[in-house]
C-alpha cells in the first residue's frame, strides 16, 4: 500500500505550485525508499520460502527476475504512459500498486505458515 500511497501523491503535481509540487516529490521518493526496504528482503525470502524443498533458489532466482525484467522496461513504458498525462500515469500505478493488496490477501492462504504470520521480535 505504501507504493500505492506514494504513486497518488504524486497524481496533482501538474495542478500545485512548483514549491508543493516538489514536496509531493520528496515525500514519495522517501516513502518509495521506505517500501522498498521493506518489501525487498521480505518478498525474496517469502519466494524462496513457498518454493519447494531444494527449489528455493529458483524461486528466489525468478522470483527477481519477474521484479527485474518491469523495471528494465519501466523507463519505456513510463514514457508512453506519460504521454498520456501525468495523473493517468501516477493513477494507472496507484491503482496497479493497490490492487496487489487483495491478490496477496488472497494467496495468503497458499504460503506456508511462516510466511502467514509475522516473524517474532529479535532478541537483544
Amino acid at each position: 500500500m505504501l507504493f500505492a500511497v506514494c504513486f497518488a501523491l504524486l497524481i496533482p503535481l501538474e495542478a500545485v505550485p512548483l514549491d508543493v509540487a516538489a514536496g509531493l516529490i520528496f515525500v514519495a521518493s522517501v516513502g518509495f525508499s521506505v517500501a522498498e526496504a521493506m518489501f525487498g528482503p521480505t518478498a525474496t525470502a517469502a519466494a524462496a520460502e513457498a518454493a519447494p524443498p531444494g527449489a528455493e533458489g529458483r524461486a528466489s532466482a525468478i522470483f527477481q527476475l519477474s521484479w527485474g525484467l518491469p523495471v528494465a522496461l519501466a523507463p519505456g513504458l513510463l514514457a508512453l504512459l506519460l504521454t498520456a498525462g501525468n495523473a493517468l500515469t501516477w493513477s494507472a500505478l496507484a491503482l496497479t500498486c493497490a490492487s496487489a493488496v487483495p491478490a496477496l490477501l488472497a494467496l495468503r492462504k497458499r504460503l506456508p505458515g511462516a510466511l502467514r504470520e509475522p516473524s517474532p521480535p529479535v532478541a537483544a
